[in-house]
């Protein structure tokens, strides 16, 4: 798990979690390296974690063995101020923790999915140690003291961390909590943006129009230009559609299955998708594969892969990207257009209204499409 070290306490780490945080007593001693754990950021103040890392240096340097039951009692010592603490009130001083929680709140009211705000909210994790710090005592510096040590484990969570805090200051500004008092942060010294594995080429719908009548003058094979098609139209993954069956489509609708951390859902297919999707043999995409004639299956995920780059020069994920901004122009909410992609809701009657809106994006996009051709 990400690691962030304190700024202000030597051999006090913060390490974020997905749910939760902790801090670790970690201190290089006589050869040897001491970690252990203190506890969840939510249940002990960091000011209470210094103390204890404070004392643990001091107790190492007298020869007393730093163990588990040692950080019971340092922990039992301090029981008063330990313990699963109650959101700040309203009215009280505004924090950064506090600032962080009415920020991704607002994000949530505006409609921005979970995962978006679950997202940020685990990078913001990375600044705890700054949690209970007053906003009108922090200053731009305090940010880079902390977001440089970030840096020199973590990159890329240093990038991110800085610019998710300079939004963090800028709604607090537009909302009128306080002044944009980080507006001359700037990313620090070793931050570096993540590009992945493999930069990912960038779609535009003029580039997406252009694939689409690639796929329809018949220079590539039916199979693999249906393939490529339903992926310029619907933004789905490559490997999700070639595996497409003709069980799969019945009444117009496109049964998307599930899996272990997914519900499966429903597509309302527009007329050109019905086209593409074959419904009369095994697969939807067939392919007769050359190293055995009598063998007949799916086309392949990567035939299909590398001939979209080679006559678009891109990929799903940016086609997917692309047609989100469109339909986000279109007016359509960003959950709304999450719910393309997956299932939202688990109650019967709003995922009958999103599969009906499924739909209507899948038009009104295809409408965009066609337009252009």
């Amino acid at each position: 798990m990400p690691q962030t070290r304190d700024p202000l306490q030597p051999g006090l780490a913060h390490r974020t979690g997905t749910k939760r945080g902790t801090w670790y007593l970690r201190v290089a001693h006589g050869g040897r390296l001491v970690q252990l754990l203190l506890g969840a950021d939510d249940e002990m103040p960091v000011e209470v974690a210094r103390e204890i890392v404070l004392q643990g240096i001091a107790d190492l340097e007298r020869g007393i063995e730093l163990d588990k039951a040692w950080v019971g009692e340092a922990r039992k010592a301090r029981a008063d101020r330990i313990g699963v603490r109650e959101p700040e009130p309203d009215d009280g001083p505004l924090t950064w923790g506090r600032a962080q929680r009415e920020y991704l709140d607002d994000l949530r009211n505006k409609g921005r999915s979970d995962r978006t705000v679950d997202d940020y909210a685990g990078i913001l994790r990375s600044l705890s140690v700054l949690d209970d710090r007053q906003l009108s005592d922090l200053t731009v510096d305090d940010f880079r003291l902390v977001l440089v040590g970030i840096a020199s484990d973590r990159p890329s969570t240093s990038f991110r961390a800085t610019e998710v805090a300079r939004s963090v200051s800028r709604w607090l500004s537009a909302s009128g909590h306080a002044d944009d008092f980080l507006a001359d942060l700037t990313q620090p010294p070793g931050a570096a943006r993540s590009v992945g594995r493999q930069a990912r080429p960038p779609a535009t719908v003029d580039q997406i129009a252009e694939i689409v009548r690639r796929c329809r003058d018949g220079s590539v094979s039916a199979s693999i230009a249906h393939s490529i098609e339903v992926v310029c139209l619907t933004g789905f993954r490559v490997g999700q559609i070639v595996v497409t069956r003709p069980a799969d489509v019945r009444d117009g609708l496109w049964f998307i299955p599930g899996s272990p951390r997914r519900e499966g859902y429903c597509l309302p297919l527009t007329r050109r998708l019905q086209t593409l999707i074959d419904v009369t043999g095994e697969w939807s995409f067939p392919e007769v594969y050359t190293r055995n004639p009598d063998e007949k299956g799916h086309v392949t995920e990567a035939s299909v892969i590398i001939a979209l780059r080679r006559i678009g020069g891109t990929t799903s994920t940016g086609i997917r990207a692309a047609i989100a901004g469109a339909l986000s122009d279109a007016g359509y909410s960003n959950s709304e257009i999450d719910s393309l992609y997956e299932r939202v809701s688990w109650d019967p009657v709003d995922e009958a209204v999103d599969t009906a809106k499924r739909g209507q994006m899948l038009r009104t996009w295809g409408d965009i499409v066609e337009g252009l051709l």
